[in-house]
C-alpha cells in the first residue's frame, strides 16, 4: 500500500515510531516493524537563518537506515533534503522547502 502524507517538522524534537496507545510517538507508523520510540528528529537553527535537521535513533529492534546505511541505536546522522529513511517495512522521503530550507517534510512512500 502506498501512502502519500506530509508532516512539517517544528523546531525542536519529533519522535517517529510504531503507533502504540501506551508509548505515543509525535508522528505514529502503523508498521509493525517499526520500534514504538524508535527515532528522534532534532531540529536546531544554525545562527544563519537556517535549520539542521539530525535523526537519532532511540530504540530499534530492527535496522534504521538512512540511504542505505544503518545508523546504530544512540548513534545520529545529520539529515539533508532528499535522504531516505527506511524503519522496517516504511521508507520516508526526508524534504526541505523554503528559501532556507527552515522546513522538513517526511511524505511517506
Amino acid at each position: 500500500m502506498l501512502d502519500r502524507r506530509s508532516f512539517t517538522l517544528r523546531e525542536g524534537s519529533t519522535v517517529i515510531g510504531r503507533e502504540d496507545r501506551r508509548s505515543p510517538s509525535d508522528l505514529q507508523i502503523c508498521d509493525p516493524e517499526v520500534s514504538r520510540r524508535s527515532v528522534r528528529i532534532e531540529v536546531t537553527p544554525d545562527g544563519s537563518g537556517s535549520y539542521v535537521f539530525t535523526l537519532i535513533v532511540m530504540k530499534a529492534l530492527n535496522p534504521v537506515k538512512v540511504n542505505g546505511s544503518v545508523i546504530a541505536e544512540g548513534k545520529n546522522v545529520r539529515l539533508n533534503s532528499g535522504d531516505l529513511i527506511v524503519m522496517g517495512r516504511t521508507t520516508l522521503n526526508f524534504r526541505t522547502f523554503g528559501k532556507s530550507g527552515n522546513q522538513g517534510v517526511l511524505p511517506s512512500e
